[in-house]
């Protein structure tokens, strides 16, 4: 070693400084993945299994933990397809049913076909609905299906519907059996699209008799909200009914209308305090729908909804932006937010029930699902910013603003989704890229040690459910598939997807470009000293290892000249890399199985080389 090197310590800001240039984030931390900062320092976040082996039904788009009187746990979601329940280690189909019709003589089969035909005037369905035989066994070639379900895969017209069965048809069947046929709750989309065709497009454009290519309409998702009234719970697929599960009754009994709550309903929320259900955008009495219009129930009955002088039923009209997007629970009241503003609703009993007032405009929500409370302040992400609510409204400064919305599908932006990880004080918000018609990315950001990170993620919907269930507990989507998991269980530095077997997962973050030295002279990096703690708290593996990629420059936007990577492991005492430039950065990553890793102080041994 040169009597000229000097050992220089590396301690990079906590947080990833994403909207700067590589060499303007220099003393940050500029890019990664799947980490977070703990005292300060980077280490990489736990993994994630399946709950349940099983798939869910559709996409989830909210999600509800709690706990019955019973001391059972509880975990709901709905989806563009159902709405389902875990307890106890299994999932069940709770989704409501909303008609019933008796066929006699209706049914039809094909010798050798799996698929069986109803003869149904005005069904109203479409694929993806789902339909439940009960009441009466129909033996049609041979197949019997008495109370089963059945997801219909083909409505040819108006009058006629067909779904799969497990085993094929041994005879043809023309319009035979009786049964007793209900309808559950009609599938939504997954997606927003465009509404195209007849009379979708702007008067006068296009050509006379063709059916519109483009147009400003969008045919909205099926999203959901979710609240509990006690032990039981309220779920309100947007702009439909509200409907109520009975925990008393079991998982094996459906979800049922509440008959006197509003028909369109966009959001429905419980006041903690006071025992109102609220509905968020609805219908008025006289059934005219308004996005706008705050409706509640008397106080402790969700199904008196009409105001009279002998109960606390009441309404008000909110006017700032277009349609209400949320309500959550706050600072001992509802703060409601809108496409545009954030109003207040505070209990004050009889004759006015609710007091309402804004808050703050211009700082409207994404989503349905961008807002929750953490520790009395309510925080959000609107169109192009993050806010907080602490007292009063503020822009939430962060380091990677720029980066999220230069890279955002807005067409699907309602999957927006809000979720707190207390256990390390994160507010973690799940968003579709521009590639993306999925939540296929997350930021995160801590109050407590502000910083910003940011990464890769496969999750729909989100609950902080450790106190019940140990572990957040998320929905994802894999290959077209959703799934029930535990995300960063204990000890868990592994993942499984769509299938059960363990998998790693990439882990990396990456640094600004630094100085070495003054950022005059060229120096002439000899080796550098790793300091990690590195564990496999799963046992999977006997020696965990990270990877370190070391680059310099000697201009910055000269191209990057990297060696790496080097394998370090916890016997690694240094590593020679020899590299030399005026600017340099760091990456450490690892992708394996069972790997903890966390970084301390890095140093570098250095040697002057000229001005070169």
């Amino acid at each position: 070693m040169s009597t000229d090197t000097l050992t220089t310590k590396y301690k990079f800001a906590p947080t990833l400084l994403r909207d700067d240039t590589q060499y303007e984030a220099e003393g940050g931390w500029y890019d990664g993945n799947r980490v977070r900062f703990r005292n300060s320092n980077p280490e990489n976040i736990r993994g994630w299994n399946k709950r349940v082996l099983g798939e869910l039904t559709g996409t989830p788009r909210d999600i509800e933990i709690w706990s019955g009187l019973n001391q059972a746990n509880y975990i709901a979601w709905g989806t563009n397809n159902a709405l389902q329940i875990y307890e106890g280690g299994s999932v069940s189909d709770i989704t409501p049913i909303t008609s019933t019709t008796s066929l006699v003589n209706q049914i039809s089969t094909s010798v050798g076909s799996s698929s069986i035909l109803v003869s149904l005037t005005g069904h109203t369905r479409v694929a993806g609905d789902r339909v439940a035989f009960v009441s009466m066994a129909a033996t049609v070639g041979n197949n019997v299906f008495l109370n089963s379900m059945f997801t219909i895969t083909t409505a040819s017209d108006a009058n006629h519907f067909s779904f799969p069965y497990t085993t094929v048809a041994a005879a043809t069947s023309a319009n035979v059996g009786t049964v007793t046929l209900q309808y559950l709750l009609k599938s939504g989309s997954q997606y927003n699209t465009n509404g195209l065709g007849w009379g979708a497009g702007t008067y006068g454009t296009g050509t006379y008799g063709t059916p519109a290519s483009t147009s400003n309409i969008t045919l909205r998702m099926r999203n959901w909200s979710m609240d509990t009234f006690g032990e039981d719970l309220l779920a309100n697929p947007r702009g439909g009914s509200i409907y109520l599960w009975d925990a008393t009754s079991g998982t094996d009994v459906r979800a049922q209308i509440v008959s006197a709550a509003p028909v369109s309903v966009n959001s429905v929320i419980v006041s903690e305090k006071s025992r109102h259900v609220i509905a968020l955008g609805c219908n008025d009495v006289s059934g005219n729908f308004d996005p706008m219009l705050i409706r509640w129930s008397d106080q402790e009955d969700y199904d008196v909804w009409t105001p009279t002088v002998t109960n606390a039923a009441g309404d008000f009209r909110i006017q700032r932006g277009t349609q209400i997007n949320q309500g959550v629970y706050s600072r001992g009241g509802v703060l409601v937010l809108t496409d545009s503003a954030l109003y207040g609703m505070v209990y004050v009993g009889q004759p006015y029930i609710f007091a309402t007032d804004i808050l703050g405009d211009g700082c409207g929500s994404i989503s349905p699902h961008a807002a929750k409370d953490f520790n009395g302040s309510l925080y959000w992400m609107g169109d192009s910013n993050f806010f907080v609510f602490n007292g009063q409204v503020q822009v939430l400064p962060s380091s990677a603003r720029k980066y999220v919305f230069s890279d955002f599908n807005f067409s699907q932006k309602e999957k927006v989704f809000c979720g707190i990880n207390t256990e390390f004080s994160e507010i973690t918000w799940l968003y579709p890229s521009a590639d993306s018609q999925e939540c296929d990315k997350y930021i995160s950001y801590s109050p407590v040690e502000n910083y910003w990170v940011f990464g890769d993620a496969y999750w729909t919907t989100w609950d902080f459910g450790a106190d019940i269930f140990g572990n957040i507990i998320t929905t994802g989507v894999s290959a077209g598939v959703s799934y029930l998991y535990n995300n960063e269980p204990a000890d868990t530095y592994s993942a499984v997807i769509g299938d059960n077997q363990l998998i790693g997962y990439e882990s990396f973050i990456q640094s600004g470009d630094f100085d070495l030295g003054d950022g005059d002279d060229l120096l002439f990096a000899d080796k550098f000293i790793p300091d990690f703690e590195l564990a496999d708290p799963g046992g999977i593996n006997n020696d965990p290892e990270v990877n370190i990629v070391m680059g310099t420059k000697q201009y910055p936007t000269a191209t990057t000249v990297s060696k790496g990577p080097f394998v370090v492991s916890a016997s690694t005492r240094f590593q020679n890399i020899r590299l030399r430039g005026r600017q340099a950065n760091l990456k450490i990553s690892t992708s394996a199985i069972g790997t903890s890793w966390r970084l301390g102080t890095f140093r570098l041994d250095l040697v002057p080389d000229g001005k070169r």
